[in-house]
């Protein structure tokens, strides 16, 4: 029996088409990541996507803000989070598992601007609510014992970030986004739109495709209602862990401080709960060389070296 209230089990998946041509794997990421906290015993992911201006970063995760368990936010601090969950303004989608949910942030370099003080809360925030959960053994905790029924809650978040405020003068990861570990906690992924799709984009403009509401403001996904245990191969595993080292490589090869190079541990939990959302999404309780193969896909795009946007993707033709 399905958890799904209006999914019948299927095979295939396919996305609902948006304007914002070309990014159809990173739409597919985004929709695996919201799937996460419903895999059971595994890990929920964190997704950082990085572009450069105009490119359809904000745009696309926006579409997404009205489904269950996300919490969208322009900017947002610790504090002013934890505040929210004390008066009850937010709550969990899973309170048993003490599943917050996906912070859906528009603009992280909003919270960068922070005052020192405050930014190095609120990445210390973002550290424990995305890996063991929250702790009061923290320096974001506030209110004492007022906090104690949030020990233990857990997340993750959704961000886009510009080229400009993520990589320093030389082509490097800025120094900010790695210190404390927030890196490693996420799927990184990033993309440049091909200069043939910006053609695209424009006719579209000039027909005025952008008017009247033609194009979708939001995509509401069918989330089971609660957690599911989805069953994977040894066979599959492995396969995993070597899509896992490929993608920490790539990762090292743009950090600009050794001490920062990544060995991918946390990659492969994300990519075991990614491969399993894929197979959960689709209404099926084990992991097929159908959604092995999707990760495999998607990795193309997990990493820092900006791969030019396609017209058409041969692995969505499902």
């Amino acid at each position: 029996m399905t958890v799904f209230k209006s999914l019948q089990s299927k095979e295939l998946h396919a996305l609902v088409h948006t304007e914002l041509k070309g990014l159809e794997p990173i739409q597919d990421l985004v929709e695996l990541t919201l799937f996460t906290p419903y895999v059971k015993d595994e890990h929920i992911v964190s997704l950082l996507i990085v572009g450069k201006p105009e490119s359809g970063r904000t745009e696309l995760i926006k579409k997404y803000r009205f489904n269950k368990g996300v919490i969208p936010r322009e900017k947002f601090t610790a504090r002013g989070i934890l505040g929210e969950l004390l008066k009850k303004e937010i709550v969990p989608v899973l309170p048993k598992q003490k599943i917050l949910g996906h912070l859906l942030n528009y603009e992280f370099s909003a919270i960068l601007s922070y005052k020192h003080e405050s930014l190095l809360q609120t990445l210390s925030f973002l550290d424990a609510f995305t890996e063991e959960g929250l702790s009061p053994q923290s320096s974001y905790w506030i209110q004492g014992r007022e906090m104690q029924e949030l020990t233990g809650l857990k997340g993750g978040i959704i961000t886009v970030v510009n080229t400009a405020n993520f990589f320093n003068k030389i082509g490097k990861v800025k120094r900010i986004f790695y210190e404390g570990g927030w890196f490693s906690r996420n799927i990184v992924a990033s993309f440049d739109e091909a200069d043939r799709i910006t053609k695209t984009v424009f006719e579209g403009f000039e027909k005025g495709d952008y008017r009247h509401g033609k194009f979708i403001d939001k995509i509401s996904l069918r989330l089971p209602c609660k957690q599911v245990e989805i069953k994977i191969s040894s066979e599959i595993i492995h396969k995993i862990t070597n899509i896992a080292e490929d993608i920490a490589t790539l990762y090292n090869e743009e950090m600009d401080d050794t001490r920062a190079r990544i060995k991918g541990k946390r990659m492969w939990k994300s990519l075991v709960s990614l491969v399993k959302a894929s197979a959960l999404r689709a209404g099926r309780f084990e992991v097929s060389d159908y959604d092995l193969e999707r990760i495999e896909n998607l990795s193309y795009w997990m990493n820092l070296k900006l791969r030019s946007t396609k017209e058409e993707y041969s692995f969505l033709r499902y």
